[in-house]
């Protein structure tokens, strides 16, 4: 268990590039797709929180449909003002807790340094896109938050009473040219992101690579959107949609927003006793800060080739990230869609 494996031996030898095998993360891009228009769709990230227990709200101009009228002009007409609204961000918390000790690593392949790095890769895999973790939320979230309503014509919405656009699978190789058309017909205009099941990835290169010097071009339809493919949006487990479940967003209409508790309460780099608060870069998103928290304390480690009295370092390792919708005036930019 733990690092008993990799005590000293007589010969040895390493498996290189282990990333990509035994270490690789769960594929998902969906995280991507939240932070890729972000710094557009919400200003003044650095300042949008401060504390756990301030309300972030998220200020925007609101749709006014004014009266179009043909009768005489006036000196005292009657107006209507535009107007504002608001929205509160809910807040969630993520969090994984690698450890690692000292006197284990004395008699190991793998020193200390090493035995942390990688434990702390593994947990924040798992933070991501394991089990419970960032990206399932975010799908999770998409599910909650998906149009009740959809303008479009050319597929079937609500059929099973799920607000979902259901295309038949028999127009699968014209389902780019359908979304378009269809988020036009509620007022939408490219650029899409589309979230999806990975088996999807087979269907989609297949037609984008019939162009012009097939008998039947395909390839026209596929400009303009963003492609998120993930293994955690699952299409073979839905009651209808085998063939293919979509997100389609509007690029801009969602975004992830974190902050970092520690750093924005100045208590980073604190340390009381065996104790210590601090912050870091996420390993996978660079652009995401992390809150850590790490204390220090005695254990036997004899079983796993250490000593009785050895120290072990836990870290509690946490996201603090919400996610943030473009208002509408039908209350959400999210599509889903489905292949049948």
């Amino acid at each position: 268990m733990s690092y008993a494996s990799t005590v000293l031996q007589d010969a040895r030898t390493e498996i290189q590039t282990n990333k990509t095998f035994e270490l690789r993360p769960t594929m998902s891009m969906v995280t991507n797709a939240a932070l890729a228009y972000r710094d557009q769709a919400i200003r003044d990230l650095a300042k949008i929180k401060k504390a756990t227990t301030q309300t972030t709200t998220v200020l925007y101009s609101s749709k006014t449909d004014y009266t179009v009228t043909s009768d005489a002009k006036s000196c005292t007409p009657t107006g209507t003002e535009g107007g504002t609204s608001s929205v509160d961000l809910t807040w969630v918390r993520r969090k994984v807790h690698p450890y690692v000790e000292y006197k284990v690593h004395a008699g190991n392949e793998l020193d200390m340094q090493n035995a942390f790095t990688n434990s702390l890769y593994n947990a924040e895999a798992s933070l991501w896109f394991g089990t419970g973790g960032i990206d399932a939320y975010i799908i999770a979230w998409l599910e909650a938050n998906k149009s009740s309503v959809n303008a479009g014509t050319l597929g079937t919405f609500d059929t099973y009473a799920d607000d979902t656009m259901t295309i038949a699978n028999a127009n699968r190789n014209i389902f780019y040219d359908i979304v378009q058309t269809e988020m036009q017909e509620n007022n939408y205009n490219l650029k899409f992101q589309d979230i999806y099941n990975t088996a999807w990835n087979q269907t989609k290169n297949y037609y984008v690579n019939q162009g012009a010097g097939n008998s039947v071009n395909t390839a026209y339809q596929f400009n303009g959107f963003d492609f998120h493919p993930s293994n955690n949006v699952n299409a073979s487990t839905t009651t209808y949609y085998t063939n293919g479940v979509h997100y389609i967003i509007p690029a801009g209409g969602i975004a992830l927003v974190d902050w970092c508790e520690n750093d924005a309460t100045n208590i980073t780099g604190k340390i009381v006793g065996s104790q210590e608060w601090g912050s870091m870069d996420s390993l996978f998103f660079p652009n995401i800060r992390l809150d850590y928290f790490k204390y220090e304390t005695c254990v036997d480690s004899t079983a796993r080739g250490g000593s009785a009295q050895d120290v072990r370092m836990t870290y509690e390792i946490t996201a603090n990230i919400a996610m943030a919708k473009q208002q509408t005036p039908t209350g959400t930019p999210i599509f889903k869609y489905g292949i049948v």
